[in-house]
């Protein structure tokens, strides 16, 4: 497994290892690029360049536009009307984003870092965010991983002692995702934490949830929105989110309404055909002189042996909340 040196060196370890997590796992898509550039793209760009880029897409008809506060909708819809009305909206430039191919294998990064924890991220592909798998997949990172009584948190931190944090989350933005499990470990624990986080994942495929676990998932996932809609900066931040990817300042409903269809089959399905062992992405990050690291061929290994079925004889692993 080649292991590689920070291209970042002024990033956090967290950043670093997700920056590398999106480069693994997109090969074509520009998601697998960080959003503001490389370091050599940036040192060459002149006044010229961005006199250009600027001019080629900052236009009225390639902006989305929030206003939240205490101000009268139809007159600050008319203000907004004056100040654009004498700006030119001219044809704005095709620029097609290749999709992702399907992934066939499993992929590993590790970064030589020297920093005083050791970090690992899974990445496992998803759908857009307009797929009818979100409102579940959604879910199913949030029983896996979302919060303090979730079923990672509860056995390999809190109990275990495996890893200093953890969590898992969806990332769905307008084209393919990820759905990302990270953690921050001591090295020594390494293989184990992984073991046991992959072991875990895998068992969503073989047995249900509970309705209690995927009741409390909705109910914090619906909450969101409540709080986002506390301050105005919130329902700004929300609304052009809506607009940007969705077309639809309304698209709370839409999902809402989404959640709340997610039947505890439902988790157990997207588990199995988005949680495979040839679609992991994996990034470890940390102080790799001496350190015992797993290899490609190794990780591909264990993975093949987890994402089974239990047999008859065993029992499946419990995630700390009635699973």
């Amino acid at each position: 497994t080649k292991i590689s040196r920070p291209r970042f060196k002024s990033l956090s370890p967290t950043t670093r290892a997700a920056t590398e997590l999106f480069e693994v796992a997109y090969k074509q898509h520009p998601y697998g690029r960080p959003v503001i550039g490389y370091r050599e793209t940036v040192e060459a760009l002149n006044r010229d360049r961005v006199v250009h880029f600027y001019q080629r897409w900052y236009h009225p008809n390639n902006m989305t536009l929030v206003i939240v506060g205490d101000i009268d909708q139809e007159t600050a819809r008319q203000a907004v009307l004056r100040f654009l009305s004498h700006k030119p909206e001219p044809p704005l430039p095709v620029r097609p984003r290749p999709p992702e191919p399907a992934q066939t294998e499993l992929r590993l990064s590790v970064i030589d870092m020297n920093v005083e924890e050791f970090y690992f991220y899974l990445g496992f592909p998803l759908p857009p965010a307009e797929h009818e798998d979100i409102f579940a997949l959604d879910l199913l990172s949030f029983i896996v991983g979302g919060g303090e009584s979730s079923p990672l948190v509860q056995k390999l931190q809190a109990e275990q002692e495996l890893v200093n944090w953890i969590t898992a989350s969806a990332y769905t933005p307008a084209d393919s995702g990820l759905f990302i499990v990270a953690a921050a470990l001591e090295q020594e624990k390494l293989q184990t934490a992984l073991e046991q986080s992959l072991a875990m994942l895998f068992q969503y495929k073989h047995t249900l949830v509970s309705q209690t676990e995927l009741d409390r998932a909705r109910t914090n996932l619906a909450s969101d929105f409540v709080y986002r809609r506390e301050t105005v900066q919130g329902q700004a931040r929300q609304l052009g989110y809506f607009l940007t990817v969705f077309s639809d300042p309304d698209y709370e409903q839409r999902y809402l309404s989404g959640l709340a269809a997610v039947t505890v089959q439902d988790i157990q399905r997207v588990a199995r055909q988005y949680i495979v062992a040839t679609t992991v992405n994996t990034v470890i990050l940390g102080k790799t002189d001496g350190a015992t690291l797993p290899t490609t061929e190794g990780m591909t290994r264990l993975c093949q042996r987890l994402d089974q079925p239990p047999t008859q004889n065993s029992t499946p692993a419990s995630n700390g909340n009635g699973v």
